[in-house]
Parts: structure tokens; C-alpha cells; sequence
């Protein structure tokens, strides 16, 4: 890394991935990105904890995580009470013994994400990480998507996709409609949910815009399906408010754009 000041990491903690990022300590400007894959299997401990001590994290000042948790739900911040936050998340789901629940403030859609974290995860992360602050990843691209969206544009979605999984959010005039996963195995499969959606929602099909992100081999192939059936379509662009070392600047934004979200959130 170029810059010997000190800085702060931040990690996305994918099934079967982890991306990693460097910032200064304004979280300002992304000097490193890397990433690890698995190609069978999901990260286990041990493949975890080989990224933890890369001296890019051990050496940071601060460390930020994001994970997957499929068992959130958001609460307006108006109704939000910390003592009860078990059991919003208990009304939808059964939340096993092994697991603890945690809250993040997502500020530009006033609400609280809630979402469940299993507690050796949570152990593993907080004793192998210096100063590390646990994020939920999903909920950390509500503040990302806040940036992109246009003044004067009414209905706009977003949609990540990740390996067997379609992550939605739609919005009219900056106000959060949906914001919910679906389980895909095709191209096909994203593409009924999302015109069900809109369908449920009583949106004109070329009335919304829609924008790409994520890791998926086949998110061209969607982006190509969704530009026929609805007004506009296109990958993500940059988060605004980042700046991006040259060697960042080179890769394709929409792989990382879940990881620099959690820059917002810092």
C-alpha cells in the first residue's frame, strides 16, 4: 500500500467470499480492494481468520465488518425500542439459541435494521479484530443506494445479485417501498421476482429504472432481460462521496459496491 498513515479495513463477509478494503481514517478515498474466493464450499473458520491476520487488517486502526444475516427486518426508528429488539425479529422468524441480535441505524431512511448474528461468528470477529465494528452488508447499501438516487425521478430499484440469492430494494422519491431477498438458481427466477414485484407494488414496468450490482457470472445476462422489459437498466455507478486510488478505479464497480457501502456506515 502506498499510504504509510494510518487507516482503517473494512470486510464483506460473503458465503463462499471475502472482499477487503482500505481507507484513510476520514473514509474518504479506497486505496486497496483484494478479494478471496472459494470456489466449492462456503469460508470456514480457518479461511476467516487467514484473512483477519493479512497485515493489511491486523495493522489498521479500526476494523469494520459486514455480514449476511437472511433474518433482518427494518423498524422505523419513531417505533424502534432497544429492549424489544429480540422480539421483532422473533414475530418472523424463529431465532435459533446459538444466535444474538444486533441493530444498526440506517439514518437516511430513519429506520433500525435488526438482524441476527450466530454468536461464535460474533465472538470470532470482535477477539481477531482490532477496534471492529459489525455492520449487516444488505442494510449498508439502504445509505449507498440514498446517493444514487436523482432528485426528480420517482421510482428507482436497485438489485443485488449474489450466487443463488436476489437482493431487491425499490424506491419512490427516495422512500423505501421494498427491500427484500429472493432465492433465485436462474436468471429467469430474478427475473419474475423483480416484474412481480413491481406488479404487486402497482408500478409501470416503464415508469422504474433499475440498477446492478454484485458478483453473480450472469448479472450482464439479467441487465440485458431487465433494458427489454423496463424504462432503463445499467450497472451501478460509483459511490459519489469516495475517492479511488488509480488500481481501484480499474475494477469494475459493481463487484464492490456492497464492500464500499460500508464505508457510509462507519
Amino acid at each position: 500500500m502506498k499510504n504509510t498513515k494510518p487507516y482503517d479495513a473494512f470486510i464483506w463477509l460473503g458465503k463462499n467470499f471475502i472482499q477487503l478494503a482500505v481507507t484513510n481514517t476520514e473514509h474518504s478515498k479506497v486505496e486497496v480492494v483484494k478479494t478471496f474466493e472459494k470456489e466449492d464450499g462456503q469460508i470456514n473458520k480457518t479461511e476467516a481468520v487467514s484473512v483477519f491476520n493479512d497485515s493489511l487488517v491486523s495493522k489498521a486502526t479500526h476494523s469494520f465488518i459486514g455480514i449476511e444475516s437472511n433474518e433482518f427486518t427494518l423498524i422505523p426508528n419513531s417505533l424502534f425500542e432497544e429492549k424489544s429488539k429480540k422480539d421483532y425479529l422473533d414475530t418472523i422468524y424463529s431465532i435459533d439459541a446459538d444466535k444474538k441480535v444486533r441493530t444498526q441505524n440506517i439514518i437516511p431512511i430513519k429506520a433500525t435494521s435488526i438482524f441476527s448474528i450466530k454468536t461464535g461468528t460474533e465472538i470470532l470477529l470482535t477477539s481477531s479484530l482490532n477496534q471492529s465494528k459489525i455492520l449487516h452488508a444488505p442494510s449498508a447499501l439502504l445509505v449507498a443506494y440514498q446517493q444514487l438516487i436523482p432528485p426528480n425521478k420517482r421510482f428507482i430499484s436497485f438489485i443485488r445479485l449474489q450466487e443463488n440469492e436476489m437482493l431487491l430494494s425499490i424506491f419512490d422519491t427516495k422512500k423505501l417501498l421494498l427491500h427484500t431477498a429472493f432465492p433465485v438458481e436462474t436468471i429467469d427466477d430474478a427475473l419474475y421476482y423483480y416484474l412481480n414485484a413491481l406488479e404487486q407494488l402497482g408500478i409501470d414496468r416503464k415508469k422504474i429504472s433499475a440498477s446492478l450490482l454484485g458478483n453473480h457470472p450472469d448479472l450482464e445476462n439479467l441487465l440485458q432481460k431487465l433494458i427489454d422489459n423496463i424504462e432503463s437498466c445499467k450497472l451501478v455507478n460509483r459511490l459519489p462521496t469516495l475517492q479511488y486510488d488509480d488500481e481501484v478505479f480499474s475494477q469494475p464497480t459493481h463487484h464492490f459496491f456492497n464492500l464500499f457501502s460500508l464505508m457510509l456506515c462507519a
